[in-house]
């Protein structure tokens, strides 16, 4: 892990923490994170009130100094507010362990509090779509190799395994990381069989419509030691999403 060196973004940061109009001035990406490494630069968010923002020219919202690697880009305090009931992951998976390096009366920890935060009953609704997801993907993996495309086969492995992420995150109660992100993350991520990481590499690296076979069994086994019971009657489910009453969520969070 490397270490962070605070010291190169005090001198970068000092006159916005001078200033009265910043709110808050937070580190996030992998150089807030323990996984960060040679590669990892420094991504900052600088929340400021909505005024000065509409008075800031455009090259003054966003700095980059690759020497340091360093990317400071400014938010106007009602955009970084809308963060709250964003649908989209990257809203919120900065912020699960960002580093707040200035605070203006506590607003940067209060806020991040409610934008890390999922909701109990976004977490089941999603739970449910992403489970019929990666079903309907693991289920056509045989289809599209017996077809005889290897591109199809190996485009719908890849979305069963994304949508398997999304997925496996939600059930720890946590917000889905960046693909790019995915594997650090996921052996950060406690509860999850290394079988299950396994299968997910080994069908993208060969589809094969037997393993994803398996993969859906060893999910299920996983949901039900963490005591949900959704997946047992795979066409309740599949009425269910499919259903008008869950449009809102389909179009909300839908990968397919």
């Amino acid at each position: 892990m490397k270490e962070m060196d605070y010291t190169i973004l005090d001198k970068k940061l000092e006159t916005f923490c001078s200033n009265k109009d910043v709110l808050g001035i937070v580190l996030v990406g992998s150089g807030s994170r323990q996984y960060r490494d040679e590669l990892s630069d420094y991504d900052v968010e600088v929340i400021v009130k909505d005024h000065y923002y509409n008075q800031l020219d455009e090259e003054q919202k966003f700095y980059e100094f690759e020497e340091e690697g360093i990317e400071i880009l400014f938010y106007p305090e009602h955009d970084f507010s809308q963060k709250i009931k964003s649908c989209k992951d990257i809203e919120h998976w900065p912020y699960e362990e960002c580093v707040i390096l200035h605070d203006t009366n506590q607003y940067l920890e209060e806020k991040i509090i409610e934008i890390a935060f999922i909701t109990p009953e976004d977490r089941e609704a999603r739970l449910k779509l992403h489970y019929f997801e990666f079903l309907f993907s693991a289920r056509r993996v045989k289809r599209t190799l017996t077809r005889g495309n290897e591109l199809n086969a190996r485009l719908v492995s890849a979305q069963m395994v994304f949508v398997l992420v999304k997925l496996l995150f939600l059930l720890k109660y946590r917000w889905p990381p960046l693909l790019h992100w995915a594997t650090e993350n996921l052996e950060l991520l406690e509860g999850i069989p290394e079988k299950i990481k396994l299968m997910m590499l080994e069908v993208i690296r060969r589809p094969d419509g037997f393993l994803a076979e398996k993969l859906i069994t060893e999910v299920d086994n996983l949901l039900t030691s963490s005591g949900e019971h959704f997946h047992f009657v795979k066409t309740d489910i599949t009425r269910q999403i499919s259903g008008s009453n869950f449009r809102h969520i389909r179009e909300k969070y839908g990968l397919i």
